[in-house]
């Protein structure tokens, strides 16, 4: 998921967890704020997430196994 993140564009991407300090976390979170592209990224995957009928295509799924 964290690297799905950065590479649709919605975050910088990920601070490794070994080398996690406040100071990179800070500058990830400055980064993302700083960038308008990130949100322009985030909001144009969220209408296309809840165009999809994710239940409809389970069920869906599951009629044809029954």
């Amino acid at each position: 998921m964290r690297m799905w993140c950065a590479l649709s564009g919605v975050s910088p991407g990920p601070v490794p967890f070994r080398r996690l300090t406040a100071e990179r976390l800070a500058h990830a979170i400055r980064r993302t704020i700083d960038n308008p592209g990130y949100g322009t990224s985030a909001r144009r995957h969220v209408r296309l997430i809840a165009a999809e009928d994710g239940a409809g295509r389970v069920t869906a799924a599951v009629q044809r196994l029954c």
